[in-house]
């Protein structure tokens, strides 16, 4: 993507709360793997899925059991990788993926299915990942950005995980239909 989302901070482009902020970078990076090891990482996201109440469903969607389709895209979105076919593709080749898939192959398909089905679900295991992280890893890491957007939005560090799931569920939407056009 030639937008910088890969590497570095999130550049925010829509904020709910204050459009004055459209440019403020996020205290979250973009991989969250820069405040934490990726076992740890691994280990949040885990607890994060697991907090969240998921809606009753089928317990596949294509051949992929629902949890590990949760865990994966929790885990993608959480490094910065948005694109359905760029998170088929790394299956094979990232052990934190091939791991989290458990011997199943789910297609970009079945991935983007499955985020269209439960994004709002996603988002609170995004949230609940994010807020958890920064608690944890982010007061060192980011509290000052925090602080920055908490006081001129008026926003709470929860608001500003709620805002950041959001975002990138939007990226995920975006990136998705973008791939779609080419």
């Amino acid at each position: 993507m030639g937008d910088g989302l890969s590497v570095g901070y999130v550049v925010m482009t829509t904020l709910p709360f204050n459009n004055n902020l459209s440019q403020t970078r996020s205290p979250f990076p973009t991989d969250v793997r820069v405040w934490l090891s990726e076992r740890d990482l691994l280990l949040e996201v885990y607890e994060a899925v697991e907090r969240v109440s998921w809606p009753a469903g089928p317990g596949l969607i294509g051949e992929t059991p629902v949890p590990v389709l949760r865990t994966l895209i929790t885990y993608a979105y959480s490094i910065g990788m948005f694109v359905s076919r760029d998170i088929e593709c790394s299956i094979g080749a990232d052990p934190t993926l091939r791991y989290i898939c458990a011997g199943y192959a789910p297609t970009w398909q079945t991935i983007r299915q499955f985020r269209r089905l439960h994004s709002a679900t996603i988002k609170n295991s995004l949230e609940e990942l994010l807020v958890r992280l920064f608690h944890k890893y982010g007061v060192e890491a980011g509290s000052y950005a925090l602080a920055s957007i908490g006081r001129i939005a008026g926003l709470t560090n929860p608001s500003v995980a709620r805002w950041e799931a959001a975002l990138r569920i939007q990226l995920a939407l975006k990136a998705d239909s973008a791939e779609m056009d080419h």
